[in-house]
């Protein structure tokens, strides 16, 4: 199995955009689509199912805001689920593959070593969008946000990756994007970028 790319992010962060971008430069991602809140997510739908039957986080509540503590059981069970699907299911001229997921499952990933692409939008934005889609409340979207974000720049510290703030995409800015893709081993393609941005 490949080295996967794990595009960490949080609820509201335009995950799917860049998930999209990802995909436009090739990268197989499940191709599942399932819409929410009327966009399509550009998540593997069976990977999301996988992760939630296998990996139990302790709160048992959304959103989890706490690092995972796996047996090595359970990491095993895991990658070996992962394994099976996506060597019977990716695409023979695919040679990247992607999962979106919340950066809280961080532990059950890292033994794969995956390209990190942390995916960040302004707190106060994410927190806003959660409030008026009636997801949850201002303050404890804009607590979970940072502390996501906060997890983010420790495990980038310890592993490595890129960051990529989705208000740089929408005013126009790629200059995150490229660097993702370069960190990736992809060829950046701008036209990719620019056919993936709804304006």
């Amino acid at each position: 199995m490949n080295r996967p790319i794990c595009l960490w992010m949080t609820s509201r962060s335009r995950s799917s955009l860049v998930s999209k971008i990802f995909a436009n430069h090739g990268v197989w991602w499940g191709d599942t689509l399932k819409k929410s809140k009327g966009y399509d997510t550009y998540e593997n739908q069976v990977i999301k199912k996988i992760q939630k039957d296998i990996i139990k986080p302790k709160s048992g509540t959304l959103p989890y805001l706490e690092e995972l503590d796996l047996t090595e059981e359970t990491q095993q069970r895991f990658h070996q689920s992962l394994k099976q699907h996506v060597e019977k299911t990716m695409p023979k001229n695919c040679e990247k593959w992607s999962m979106k997921t919340g950066v809280e499952y961080f532990n059950a990933w890292k033994g794969l070593n995956p390209h990190n692409i942390f995916i960040k939008r302004e707190t106060s934005s994410i927190a806003k969008s959660i409030s008026e889609k009636r997801i949850g409340d201002y303050e404890s979207a804009f607590h979970a946000a940072n502390w996501r974000f906060d997890y983010m720049n420790q495990i980038q510290k310890e592993h490595g990756g890129v960051f990529i703030n989705t208000d740089d995409i929408i005013n126009g800015n790629y200059q995150g994007i490229r660097e993702a893709m370069e960190y990736c081993g992809i060829d950046y393609n701008e036209r990719a970028v620019e056919s993936a941005i709804d304006r």
